[in-house]
């Protein structure tokens, strides 16, 4: 489960996946359990050998985001965590200062876009962000400083003078961060954040 406090925060738009060197082993949707009357993940995973570190990140699909998980376990054969009572708990990965990311959710549409799009971020209280758009080398594009409210805010990225390629785009104040990925293209498609990422 995708815990928040003591909370399940688990939905039915997300998918939980286990990865070792960044390879794939494992995915699970999250199904509605009756008794428990929540979400929870029921999770196979494989290995090549006894040990192997592996990691986690969440995805969902009413956002478009993918997270890594703070949790990491070392593989063991016929292992068996949690039950329905009992779940095993996963948390978004902290950022350097401690803190979790500042997001609840974050969209850009349309995407591909040709000369503008929308940043769609939701927060859980007012606060000042930054909103930085940067190229593949790490390059900043375009740096927007938003007294953002509480819940949903919009706003419109303007592109000009740049090539068809993939951007990237995050959502940050002094606590922490979000990104995704936006394709800036005449005719591309855009190219999904995936697991592999």
């Amino acid at each position: 489960m995708l815990k928040n406090g003591d909370a399940n925060a688990t939905t039915s738009t997300m998918e939980l996946g286990v990865f070792v060197n960044g390879e794939t082993r494992g995915t699970a949707q999250a199904i509605f359990i009756e008794p428990a009357q929540s979400y929870q993940f029921f999770l196979t995973i494989y290995s090549n050998s006894v040990g192997e570190k592996l990691e986690f990140k969440l995805f969902d699909s009413a956002t478009g985001t993918v997270q890594d998980l703070s949790e990491t376990m070392n593989f063991t054969a016929n292992l068996h965590q949690g039950s329905i009572e009992n779940p095993v708990p996963f948390t978004p990965k902290s950022t350097a200062t401690g803190e979790q990311i500042l997001t609840q959710s974050f969209d850009i549409q349309p995407n591909p876009m040709r000369d503008e799009t929308v940043f769609k971020f939701s927060l859980p209280q007012a606060q000042d962000v930054v909103l930085t758009v940067a190229d593949v080398s790490g390059k900043i594009i375009s740096e927007q400083k938003i007294a953002a409210a509480a819940g949903l805010n919009l706003s419109i990225w303007r592109a000009t003078n740049l090539d068809a390629g993939i951007l990237f785009c995050s959502v940050r104040n002094g606590r922490g961060q979000h990104g995704a990925e936006i394709g800036r293209a005449e005719m591309i498609n855009f190219l999904n954040q995936n697991w592999g990422d």
